[in-house]
């Protein structure tokens, strides 16, 4: 049986990341580093946790043996507590990478060990590349899906969404915007090139994302909050400004790339893996697949690619 813990875990004296830990005594293998996944700019923890569990991939994980971790960034979901006192700086990956570092150091205590592997989806993965930048990480390996890089055509969706955001009473854009439920999966859906999404993406999977994320979010009707520093991390990106240097990233990594991500482009994605400056390195791409391809019916691939770079010795 899987046990799970669910705690507020402090980074400041005002800020605290909801964290989540999973631990299958039965299975639980001591030889195997912790891991630790970080959401993307949209969905927070409920993208690697899913009552679907054969979709749910702190579960799979913790069942092969891991100690598993994830949380809501801060702004996200749980994690969201005085939201009107976050500026728009306090929660891009600069800051996230700092948070993370914190928690990093949370689970080498917890868990006793002196190493953890990081699974990073999106804008995950620019948190993650500004945390391997930093030369006092105790990371293994990384895990970079869905790797986010300049490309000129995912910033003509993206960086008007930045643009979107209104200014507030000081003058400055807002540090939150709220997501409508119809508008993310109108996003999804539009990866998906068939009439029959469920040919592609399990409904009980999207209905369990919806249900958790609008159960631990501040929300507005159908929609729910998050918190704009991701987007202005995008905005640069996609305007070819410095946010992360993914060559200073020197320990083992994979990148993988599902073939119909509108986000992470195969240009994009290629270039941020030929930037990475490690000598064990792998590129994968996954057919048939979205921006949400670890979410979808063809994740077993990439959870098997995961897993596999996870378990390898170097």
């Amino acid at each position: 049986m899987i046990e799970e813990f669910v705690y507020d875990f402090s980074v400041s004296e005002s800020q605290s990341l909801c964290v989540k830990e999973f631990f299958c005594k039965t299975s639980f293998d001591k030889k195997k580093h912790p891991i630790l996944l970080i959401h993307g700019a949209t969905i927070a923890s409920e993208l690697w946790v899913n009552d679907c569990r054969k979709l749910s991939w702190c579960h799979r994980l913790a069942g092969l043996g891991y100690h598993v971790f994830t949380c809501d960034l801060l702004g996200f979901r749980a994690s969201s507590r005085n939201i009107n006192l976050l500026k728009i700086s306090d929660t891009r990956a600069d800051k996230a990478a700092k948070h993370i570092l914190k928690l990093l150091d949370h689970i080498l205590y917890t868990t006793s060990q002196d190493k953890v592997d990081v699974i990073a989806c999106s804008w995950g993965t620019v948190v993650l590349t500004n945390v391997l930048s930093e030369n006092n990480h105790n990371i293994s390996k990384a895990v970079f899906y869905a790797p986010i890089s300049y490309d000129i055509d995912a910033g003509n969706y993206w960086k008007p969404k930045y643009n979107a955001i209104p200014i507030n009473n000081d003058g400055e854009k807002s540090g939150h915007i709220f997501v409508d439920t119809n508008s993310f999966t109108s996003r999804w859906n539009e990866e998906i090139p068939v009439d029959d999404k469920t040919d592609w993406r399990n409904q009980r999977v999207l209905i369990s994302i919806i249900k958790n994320t609008m159960l631990n979010s501040v929300k507005q009707n159908s929609s729910f909050l998050i918190p704009s520093g991701p987007l202005a991390d995008l905005f640069d990106i996609f305007s070819n400004q410095l946010i992360h240097q993914p060559e200073r990233i020197k320990i083992p990594s994979l990148v993988i790339r599902a073939d119909h991500d509108q986000t992470s482009t195969e240009k994009s994605s290629l270039e941020f893996y030929h930037s990475i400056h490690s000598f064990e390195k792998n590129y994968i791409k996954i057919k048939n697949g979205t921006h949400f391809a670890i979410l979808e019916k063809n994740m077993e691939k990439i959870f098997f690619e995961t897993t596999s770079f996870l378990e390898k010795e170097f």
